[in-house]
């Protein structure tokens, strides 16, 4: 990839190609802030690994087929590769725009392109073209070669980047020879003459038609989308009066065709009551083909009406079932961009609403929506707008973009408050462990202390309880012998049951030290 690129990022080493040309007309052309290494890089290394539709395949240094270039830019949108869309635009920026092709695009060489040459060469071209016609100008200032069958020669210039590009706005066109029988069914392409714009017409092939159908889908199930499709055609292709009506039979089933061409024949209708329109119906909106020749102005103002008017059959022939509810139905996806999701909006509310999103006013109807089905992060933001702001779509995909673009940032700053917090809930545990932890210490405290006085307490209890019971054994002692001596006698000892004295005045009761007469007492229990 760096060996592609380092070749390539030197303008001289690319050759004369569509990339050339948009590198050689980068200002011009509209590459403003985007940058050229990228694009070499996408388009010479990247785009033609893509797996587009239909087995098309993006060539090497770019190319102005449109539908190369459609079915890349349907990939990428597709695949969301909203960063490489920028860069498919220039090459459609330079389609459009034929003076930027001049200087750097291949010769002309391919046969095809032997009909933009002299006039006198017009045998040995024809020889080789195959099946032409040729008709000069009115005017005489330059022949027009109508190619039908050359579809391969005139895709495979055109995707080589020489020169030829599709007619836009319908400037140029293409008349029927008179010798011819049948009519190729083509679109109109224009390119560089020998001395100005010649015409030549291409034919629509299989392929193309069916990239057609699928893109556009039935038109019952979403006649919006049939619709632009049906413009984008018109103003890509420049189809005549016979492609339109082979448009109609490949987008549109026969009930929906007659319902598209009844109400493009009301509208001409109307407008031609109104005096507005000059002439008949018939000769505005033909059934049959009118041969206009695009090289007049008058044809080519025919030819622009018609495209119009069937344009305005195709949106207004299905009649609307207004359901407001669907358009409420319409959420934002946790990864869609703002820009998508407003187009789910405007689609919706073309297809189930009387709402056109293109005019302001009623545009206004839809912020509201936008805002409460934004998603939450988004929602938040747009809330907090007022007055004016909140009412612009535009000002709310403004900050809706900010906030979506934001996202990473928001989630960082998230992820740190919740470390923030895991950590603060941390130190809150730890905290309370502690502080439970000393708590218990003190209560185990408190119930040690509690058990010690208890366990005094009972141990003096025990010591009274033995104290108090030795008094009663001494005391039942005493009265046992007393009784068992008899009462005294007048003149008897109460101590030693003598006669004569009495108990203070015993011989045998002594004044002696307190253990002596512990020990006195003692002897006379043991007795």
């Amino acid at each position: 990839m760096g060996a592609v690129c380092s070749k390539t990022r030197v303008g001289n080493d690319i050759p004369n190609s569509p990339l050339k040309c948009v590198l050689n007309r980068w200002e011009k052309i509209g590459g403003g802030s985007l940058l050229k290494s990228k694009l070499i890089q996408y388009c010479n290394h990247w785009w033609p690994l893509y797996k587009l539709d239909n087995q098309v395949k993006w060539p090497e240094n770019g190319t102005l087929d449109y539908h190369t270039m459609l079915q890349l830019r349907l990939f990428c949108r597709r695949e969301e590769k909203w960063s490489e869309m920028p860069y498919v635009d220039l090459f459609f920026t330079l389609r459009d725009h034929l003076e930027l092709q001049r200087g750097c695009l291949p010769s002309l060489s391919n046969p095809l392109m032997l009909a933009f040459g002299k006039e006198g060469e017009k045998d040995r071209r024809s020889k080789r073209e195959g099946n032409r016609g040729m008709r000069k100008q009115e005017g005489g200032e330059q022949r027009v070669r109508k190619l039908e069958g050359g579809e391969q020669g005139v895709r495979k210039l055109e995707g080589g980047g020489q020169g030829v590009r599709k007619l836009e706005g319908g400037e140029q066109g293409v008349r029927k020879r008179e010798g011819d029988k049948q009519e190729a069914i083509a679109q109109l392409w224009t390119g560089l003459g020998s001395h100005s714009l010649v015409v030549v017409k291409v034919p629509f092939s299989p392929v193309d038609l069916e990239a057609w159908m699928r893109l556009a889908g039935p038109y019952r199930e979403d006649p919006e989308r049939v619709s632009r499709v049906f413009e984008t055609i018109l103003k890509t292709q420049n189809p005549d009066w016979g492609v339109i009506q082979v448009l109609l039979d490949t987008l549109l089933d026969s009930t929906e065709r007659e319902m598209v061409l009844r109400t493009a024949r009301k509208e001409v209708d109307r407008i031609g009551t109104a005096g507005a329109l000059p002439g008949t119906v018939e000769e505005h909106f033909p059934s049959q083909d009118p041969h206009w020749d695009p090289y007049t102005k008058e044809g080519r103002l025919f030819l622009g009406q018609y495209q119009q008017w069937i344009l305005f059959g195709f949106r207004h022939a299905m009649p609307k079932a207004i359901n407001w509810s669907k358009l409420y139905e319409v959420k934002q996806e946790p990864h869609e961009t703002p820009t998508a999701f407003v187009e789910r909006l405007r689609a919706t509310a073309r297809r189930y609403t009387n709402i056109d999103p293109e005019k302001p006013e009623e545009a206004v109807q839809l912020a509201s929506i936008f805002i409460g089905n934004s998603a939450p992060d988004i929602r938040k933001k747009l809330q907090k707008l007022e007055g004016a702001e909140s009412r612009d779509l535009g000002e709310l995909l403004q900050v809706a973009w900010i906030a979506f673009n934001n996202r990473g940032e928001e989630e960082e700053n998230k992820i740190r408050e919740r470390e923030k917090e895991k950590e603060q809930k941390e130190k809150r545990r730890k905290f309370e462990w502690e502080e439970r932890k000393k708590k218990w210490e003190m209560e185990r405290e408190e119930k040690e202390k509690k058990r010690v006085v208890e366990r005094k307490k009972r141990g003096r209890c025990r010591d009274a309880m033995l104290s108090a019971a030795l008094q009663r054994a001494l005391f039942n002692r005493r009265t046992e012998r007393g009784s068992a001596r008899g009462a005294l006698q007048p003149n008897q000892c109460a101590y030693c049951r003598g006669l004569g004295h009495w108990k203070r005045e015993c011989p045998k009761n002594l004044k002696g030290p307190k253990e002596q007469w512990n020990q006195t007492i003692l002897e006379e229990y043991q007795k």
